[in-house]
């Protein structure tokens, strides 16, 4: 090799960094009269989309009830029933999960939501310091803990419909 070309090759291999850090060229603008790409619709922080549940299996059942021990019991207490030694001296109470609507909708991905980000005007704080995956767990302990049927009647928060109810008999006097 000559000394110009040697003296060449120094000199590209030298802007290499320089130039692997130029900005890169901004993309091509869409063809004229092409439809516009539709504009991604800006994250809303009060409502969060929750990433995609997992299968519901058992080991992740038993890692739930693990963290719930350890992070739930103290408030919504062992049968799930808001009377956890800490739970007693809450106002509001925690939720009983044999009996009480969710505040946010019973459908995992929504329950999902309450344990991450806590639920507005009550004590339930979030939990997004917890594995994504403790999250779900979590989430598929909790509901296991609802009595089949029951859940939110809030048909707003994407809940199932209350059940409506049946009129009374009246009962028939005793014969004299």
């Amino acid at each position: 090799m000559n000394r110009p070309s040697a003296a060449l090759a120094v000199l590209v291999l030298a802007a290499l960094p320089v130039l692997a850090q130029a900005p890169a060229a901004p993309p091509a603008a869409p063809p004229v009269g092409a439809p516009a790409a539709p504009a991604a619709p800006p994250p809303n922080p009060e409502k969060p989309l929750p990433p995609k549940a997992p299968k519901k299996t058992p080991e992740l059942l038993e890692a739930g009830k693990k963290s719930y021990d350890v992070n739930c019991l103290p408030c919504h207490g062992e049968k799930g029933d808001g009377n956890g030694p800490v739970g007693q001296a809450l106002v509001p109470k925690p939720r009983d999960f044999s009996k009480d609507p969710f505040k946010q909708g019973n459908k995992p991905e929504q329950v999902f939501l309450s344990i991450t980000t806590g639920v507005k005007d009550t004590p339930m704080v979030g939990y997004a310091q917890l594995s994504e995956q403790e999250r779900w767990a979590l989430t598929y302990h909790v509901l296991e803990m609802v009595p089949k049927g029951k859940g939110s009647k809030d048909k707003g928060k994407g809940a199932s419909p209350a059940t409506p109810a049946t009129p009374a008999t009246p009962a028939t006097p005793p014969a004299q």
